[in-house]
């Protein structure tokens, strides 16, 4: 049995890199849970530590950090999970 991925995708206001990894996440069919750093403050510092950079989108699957729009890597973290 496939397992359902845990998914966090770290967002900032008006950034168009934020709306293509959400819309990929979407459009995939995986529930995720979205936090925007703009209104969210208090993920900011912690996340940017784990990321090495200050730069959105950050997405996290299963733990493992992806920085930017990078679909090419999602789909490698995401391969054999289930969406539901």
């Amino acid at each position: 049995m496939k397992k359902r991925p845990t998914i966090i995708l770290y967002t900032t206001n008006n950034s168009r890199m934020c709306d293509l990894a959400r819309d990929y996440l979407r459009v995939g069919g995986f529930n995720f849970d979205e936090i925007n750093l703009d209104r969210e403050k208090q993920y900011s510092e912690g996340i940017y530590a784990r990321a090495g950079k200050e730069e959105t989108p950050i997405v996290e699957i299963n733990g493992r950090i992806v920085v930017g729009y990078r679909p090419e890597v999602y789909e490698i973290l995401l391969e054999g999970s289930s969406k539901e």
